[in-house]
């Protein structure tokens, strides 16, 4: 299968400070990759920087998508992907929307940007496609009006208006209730099954990737830190930080086992420094994590960056 985005050393500042640094991703045509990790290591700066959606952010290293460099593009070009070839669907879905619009205008609008005038017809089929009733009655109706999943839907069904080639998705069932979250699941997946729509699911849960990703990735502290097929990663994890967090997500879900916590929280990017960001929180260490960056190991479908190199 081929990569429809391939990330390539891709570094990320703002202010002079790194927040991504070196980060390689290769995400294959038609599959759903799941991109994992606690809040600030990195993966929605990363997924950001897929589109060049940071202003004012410094970049380093490259991204192909379809084979063309990401990075070499003007705005001009890459306002024609953006939204378009390559969408979003952002973690927060009310603020995606402007609270004084109808949605019935902001979908038009957003449309227009591409130069597409979809029918009214269109617009409630795509609506309908993603579950919402009555999706007359919520064209005619205000941001506010309408419930977290509601807006997610919205969302997913205005980019399938694009007919995307990517969709990215930033936690898409954060901002939900949880009884609307199997929904949402379910719906990308049938996205993926009916449209081949290669789906990046940005995310913290660990059960969640389980049950719709391919591949995953997991980031820690701007960086790669495991990457390969999902059931391999989750039968046997190579990095002592993939195997912490499955293991917590184990003790959340059995009701005997006693609930295991990742002590500690992870580093600012203004205190990373030439080593193992997961040093200090490690149960696996050994002196050379902590006086240089382990380099990144590829072996057996897999990447992972461990001095241990898949020993624990």
């Amino acid at each position: 299968m081929n990569n429809i985005i391939q990330v390539k050393n891709l570094c990320v500042s703002f202010n002079q400070v790194k927040v991504v640094r070196g980060v390689n991703l290769n995400v294959k045509k038609g599959e759903i990759h799941g991109i994992l990790g606690e809040s600030g290591s990195g993966k929605t700066v990363t997924s950001y920087a897929i589109a060049k959606l940071h202003e004012g952010a410094e970049y380093e290293g490259d991204i192909h998508f379809n084979n063309e460099s990401i990075m070499t593009m003007d705005e001009v070009k890459l306002s024609t992907i953006r939204g378009y070839d390559i969408a979003y669907i952002f973690q927060s879905p009310h603020e995606s929307f402007n609270p004084n619009i109808r949605i019935g205008k902001q979908l038009r609008e957003a449309m227009s940007v591409h130069g597409l005038q979809p029918e009214k017809e269109q617009i409630i089929d795509a609506l309908s496609s993603v579950g919402l009733n009555e999706p007359d009655l919520i064209l005619k109706k205000y941001p506010d009006q309408l419930s977290g999943g509601e807006c997610q839907r919205v969302m997913i069904g205005m980019s399938l208006l694009c007919e995307p080639q990517v969709l990215i998705a930033d936690e898409p069932t954060s901002a939900i209730d949880a009884s609307i979250k199997m929904q949402i699941l379910k719906l990308l997946k049938e996205i993926n099954d009916t449209f081949k729509t290669t789906i990046i699911i940005i995310s913290h849960d660990m059960d969640l990737i389980k049950y719709v990703c391919d591949n995953m990735t997991i980031m820690y502290g701007g960086l790669v830190m495991e990457q390969g097929p999902t059931d391999k990663v989750l039968e046997n994890p190579y990095h002592p930080y993939t195997k912490a967090l499955i293991e917590c997500t184990q003790s959340l879900n059995d009701e005997i086992m006693p609930l295991k916590t990742l002590e500690g929280l992870p580093l600012s990017p203004e205190l990373y420094e030439n080593r193992c960001p997961f040093y200090e929180r490690c149960g696996y260490k050994i002196e050379a994590c902590q006086n240089n960056l382990p380099r990144e190991v590829e072996y057996n479908q897999r990447r992972f960056r461990c001095h241990l190199e898949g020993i624990c």
